[in-house]
């Protein structure tokens, strides 16, 4: 099989077909540097691979979430006993620990890096992780992010590497020229002690290195870095333009894991980049940004460009990355962006709420080591909602507080309005309870409040009718999350639904339509998996499928459901961490919950019937013999 070639032994293959990592590395491999040992595999073992499980790339997607389905099948596909026996002897060539790398024929070219959007996996030491990899390296190809950068006509089909895995001393990404201030007269080099991948993350600290191409050989610079510097200007003249290169050392040798373009000198790269966005960044290498961010970056950006086109109001953000001397006055231009007086801070490690007039000097002290802050505004969340467009007409939710509010089961005060503004009807809700933003910590925590109904104002209704018909005209009947403070709404995030919500929900206690019968099972405590499902987003549909295979998980399932019978899960309401029991339960019964949630999404897209009951814990036992039938639940 012509699926796996050794890295060493690809100098016959173009960059279309190995892809730009492999490629170059291959050519540095032949000009005598050290590459670390591996073998590259083609885009021909993914194409067999989706011919295999009859998965279908379509030309023509619209909306968010587009690859979602793709992504699943592919994580959830096999490979035959033949590819798999070629697999395992590859993996048995190599020393372990290994790491699966992307490389595709659009990363790491002239036009774009699209750095840190294609996967890498590290830290393998068995064969079972070795073929995980693999698929969600191929998964990432899937990224709407990538879209904005390079377009949908695309190829997604990538070649991958194997490598032996180096365990570094220290490492860390060069540049030959200066990404801050492009002067191609330097070299830049950040070095950390964990190498290159915590440079490249921004999620460790690092040093850097500034030397003057013209004053190098008047200087007297340590071991390895005169080697390193050396490299770089030879390896800058085989491109024949500035370079970008990853590199660690450990033990006396020198290794090279990647060289490409500093993209970001271009100026049509840097158009294509900061006109998707309206962040004032330094022009440092948007890899920090994109491997950090990069699912929330997949839909936000281009949301937020359709939106400022339109005249949606949003929250504004930036991201900022350091230079070599941290913060200094781009901070003043960010204070003076941001129109609130509360700023959210976030560097994927921790999230603060700080005071405007003291941002400068707490993210020097919080932040010192943080390459990449997410800056943005902190809109006080006096009410928060859903809405969506359903057949000429607007269904609106909304709760007091922030969204935890609807996640964790308040019932929301109801709308249905027409495009005009009239009501059509509506059910009005009482709260005694809000989740606010601790400021202290930076997270949603529930506090009492004097008991009041929550209504929202004509006014208020007709923007979110205008918002969302606006929405509705580029991505469907999508649902919308909005914040709202005294008049003014922001648009907060929206989901596609692929199952259409029709009219009969709007004015029934159904979830999700459906019929279903088994017996009663009472879930008491609906935070069982919350500590599992922390870090997994149940919109990606492999990550879901790996977090299935938990042992842990699996005992707890047997705890609740008897998988011999069918079974109704009976619980106070659609918390979406129930998401991990839906293949064992034929139905759900809840006391209290939103049509529009992200559990009652899911339960549509699967075609599980859910229904509300307000008495349903007065009427039922465990073992009770039940049924939904749509609306109604039948107690035999």
């Amino acid at each position: 099989m012509g699926f796996v070639r050794s890295l060493r032994d690809c100098i016959y293959y173009d960059e279309n077909y190995l892809g730009g990592k492999a490629y170059w590395l291959n050519i540095l491999i032949n000009r005598g540097y050290t590459v670390p040992k591996g073998y590259v595999l083609t885009k021909e073992l993914y194409e067999d691979y989706v011919i295999n499980n009859n998965i279908t790339i379509e030309e023509s997607r619209d909306e968010l979430f587009q690859y979602d389905e793709i992504r699943e099948k592919i994580y959830n596909g096999h490979f035959n006993e033949e590819v798999l026996n070629v697999l395992y002897d590859t993996y048995e060539k190599l020393k372990k620990p290994i790491i699966v790398r992307s490389s595709s024929s659009i990363e790491d070219n002239e036009l774009s890096s699209c750095a840190g959007l294609y996967k890498s996996i590290g830290d393998i030491y068995q064969f079972n992780k070795f073929i995980d990899a693999i698929k969600l390296c191929w998964i990432s190809s899937f990224n709407d992010m990538i879209d904005v950068i390079v377009g949908k006509r695309r190829d997604y089909a990538i070649s991958l590497i194997v490598q032996e895995q180096i365990i570094p001393e220290f490492g860390g990404v060069a540049f030959t020229a200066n990404p801050v201030t492009m002067d191609e007269r330097e070299i830049v080099i950040e070095v950390s002690k964990d190498g290159s991948k915590e440079v490249v993350s921004g999620s460790g600290f690092c040093e850097c290195k500034i030397f003057n191409k013209l004053e190098i050989c008047s200087e007297s610079i340590d071991y390895p870095f005169d080697e390193l510097i050396k490299s770089l200007l030879d390896i800058e003249i085989l491109r024949e333009k500035p370079i970008d290169v990853e590199w660690v050392y450990t033990m006396g040798t020198l290794y090279f894991l990647q060289v490409r373009p500093i993209t970001t000198l271009s100026a049509v790269m840097e158009k294509n980049i900061f006109e998707t966005e309206d962040a004032m960044v330094t022009k440092f290498n948007l890899q920090n940004c994109t491997s950090m961010h990069s699912r929330w970056l997949e839909k936000k950006i281009p949301v937020r460009k359709y939106c400022k086109e339109n005249n949606i109001n949003l929250q504004r953000f930036i991201y900022y990355f350091s230079s070599n001397d941290k913060y200094h006055n781009d901070v003043d231009n960010i204070i003076f962006y941001m129109r609130s007086n509360i700023i959210e801070v976030v560097d994927g490690k921790k999230n603060m709420l700080i005071d405007k007039q003291y941002l400068k000097e707490i993210i020097n002290k919080e932040y010192k080591d943080s390459q990449v802050l997410r800056i943005g505004e902190s809109i006080s969340t006096e009410y928060c909602g859903f809405s969506t467009y359903l057949d000429g007409k607007i269904y609106i939710e909304t709760v007091k507080g922030g969204f935890t509010g609807l996640y964790e089961g308040f019932n929301p005060t109801k709308y249905i309005v027409d495009l005009n503004g009239s009501i059509i009807s509506e059910t009005i809700e009482e709260f005694e309870q809000e989740y606010f933003l601790n400021p202290n910590d930076g997270k949603w925590q529930v506090r009492d409040i004097e008991k009041n109904p929550l209504t929202i104002s004509k006014e208020v209704i007709q923007k979110i009718i205008n918002m969302t018909a606006i929405i509705k005209k580029k991505y469907g009947e999508v649902r919308l999350e909005w914040i709202g403070n005294k008049e003014d709404i922001y648009l907060f995030d929206l989901t596609v639904e692929k199952t259409k919500i029709g009219n009969t929900y709007l004015s029934s206690n159904i979830l999700s339509s459906g019929i279903a019968k088994g017996k009663v099972k009472i879930l008491n405590d609906i935070s069982v998996f919350d500590k599992y499902i922390q870090e997994v987003s149940i919109r990606m549909g492999h990550k879901l499928s790996e977090m299935k295979k938990s042992d842990e998980i699996k005992e707890i399932k047997k705890k609740i459901i008897n998988e011999r019978t069918d079974t109704i899960l009976v619980c106070e309401y659609p918390k979406e961490t129930l998401v991990t029991l839906i293949e064992h339960v034929e139905g759900f019964v809840f006391r209290r919950g939103s049509l529009l949630c992200h559990l009652s999404i899911i339960l549509r897209e699967k075609g599980k019937p859910a229904i509300i009951d307000q008495d349903i814990f007065d009427r039922i036992n465990d073992g009770d013999e039940v049924m939904i039938n749509n609306g109604e639940f039948i107690v035999f």
